[in-house]
């Protein structure tokens, strides 16, 4: 499954903003929702221009501190 399966997935269970358990409420699940967005506008970017694009490298980082969420 990918990362736009799993959000869409959990904002349908849960609810986007409102109720207690939902999704926007979780720091984590947050964290997940703006790698999805980044990694979509990094796509878009990357297919308009023949460039490579530099938010790359930040998508790096929020994936690395995404390994660390099991350990929580």
């Amino acid at each position: 499954m990918s990362f736009n399966s799993v959000l869409l997935i959990q904002v349908i269970a849960l609810g986007l903003c409102f109720g207690r358990n939902s999704y926007l409420r979780s720091a984590w699940n947050v964290m997940d929702g703006f790698l999805v967005v980044i990694s979509w506008v990094d796509v878009i970017v990357t297919l308009t221009t023949n460039t490579e694009s530099s938010i790359l490298g930040v998508l790096r980082v929020f994936r690395a501190l995404r390994t660390l969420r099991p350990l929580r």
